[in-house]
């Protein structure tokens, strides 16, 4: 090593890591007590006794210590695009068309209301004004979350021209029945043809057998259903859609040849089957011929005076709604005409 105060040369200088600096010279003072004291912390009152002893800068830190760990960066909220909504910092809503669903249950206002299914911010509210400008996402719940209504096929004509017994006209109407058409298309599928369905339509507002067992006889009123009718029974019976009775039933259909009035009950087989209830109605209309109206109106009197006015009016608006029916085979309209029940 060079003498103190001499340069050393470069091939003479020690390494990086042998460059450790001397320790000043410290007076031989060991016996000071004051020197032989512990040292204080460094600080700004005794940084000028203390200068020759190195001072770690103020801003160092112990290893491992929290001033170590990378600072987390400032959550910076998304740009949002422009638009009519509100982003609260969690989420963009919609402006509420109206303040009407702001309160709560318990009447409090809070800036948030409720549309179309989804929750919404109430223009000029506190949220609002503390909002940012965004697109709120389209509702998947449709404007209008009820199904549309059904609608009914065809259209009665502009004009109906009622029909005439004796120069008195019996009236007449017609309207729609969301489902008719399907029915039609069913009775014509069993076997039925235009004129069993007129006598369907002209017996019940259903063409469906859905009225009580056997039918019942209109009260003094002359109407059905208010409480004061009786059930019908024996030859009386009605059964089907057409109403076929018990008397004229059981002697046009081979398998009940032989049976009684009492027997009516068997009558309900053509409730349960349309096939059958189509196929009685086509067998009685061949065998009772001229006679069926008649018979069909009014049992076994009808059967043997068929040339009453009662009995003409029926039939005049039985075949006037079988020939309103043409064009309309397939669809929802319904004809129909005031004759009282018996």
């Amino acid at each position: 090593m060079p003498a103190r105060g001499e340069m050393a040369t470069a091939a003479e200088q020690p390494g990086a890591a042998e460059m450790v600096p001397e320790p000043p010279e410290m007076p031989d003072d060991a016996d000071d007590p004051a020197r032989n004291s512990v040292a204080e912390p460094v600080g700004a009152a005794n940084e000028a006794s203390n200068s020759a002893l190195p001072i770690a800068p103020a801003t160092a830190a112990t290893p491992g210590s929290p001033a170590d760990a990378p600072e987390e960066p400032a959550t910076v909220p998304p740009e949002m695009p422009a638009g009519d909504g509100f982003f609260d910092g969690t989420q963009c809503f919609p402006r509420c068309t109206s303040d009407l669903t702001d309160p709560d249950v318990d009447g409090q206002i809070d800036g948030f209301g409720f549309e179309n299914g989804v929750s919404c911010i109430v223009v000029d509210s506190e949220p609002a004004l503390g909002a940012v400008p965004c697109v709120p996402p389209v509702s998947e719940l449709p404007e209008d979350p009820l199904p549309a209504p059904p609608q009914t096929r065809g259209v009665c004509p502009e004009q109906l021209v009622c029909p005439s017994v004796d120069g008195q006209m019996i009236l007449c109407g017609c309207g729609t029945i969301i489902g008719f058409g399907e029915r039609k298309q069913e009775i014509f599928s069993a076997g039925g043809d235009q004129r069993f369905l007129a006598s369907a339509m002209m017996e019940t507002s259903t063409m469906t057998a859905d009225y009580p067992f056997g039918d019942v006889n209109p009260g003094p009123d002359g109407m059905t259903g208010t409480g004061d009718d009786t059930p019908k029974t024996g030859g009386a019976a009605n059964f089907g859609i057409a109403k076929q009775n018990w008397t004229m039933i059981r002697q046009c259909h081979p398998a009940y040849a032989g049976l009684n009035d009492a027997a009516f009950r068997r009558g309900d087989e053509l409730n349960q089957s349309l096939e059958l209830d189509i196929q009685v109605y086509n067998e009685c209309r061949a065998f009772f011929g001229d006679r069926w109206f008649g018979g069909h109106r009014n049992g076994a009197a009808g059967l043997n005076q068929s040339d009453t006015l009662d009995i003409r009016r029926f039939q005049t608006a039985t075949e006037w709604v079988r020939q309103m029916l043409e064009g309309h085979l397939d669809d929802d309209v319904q004809f129909y005409l005031f004759v009282a029940a018996i």
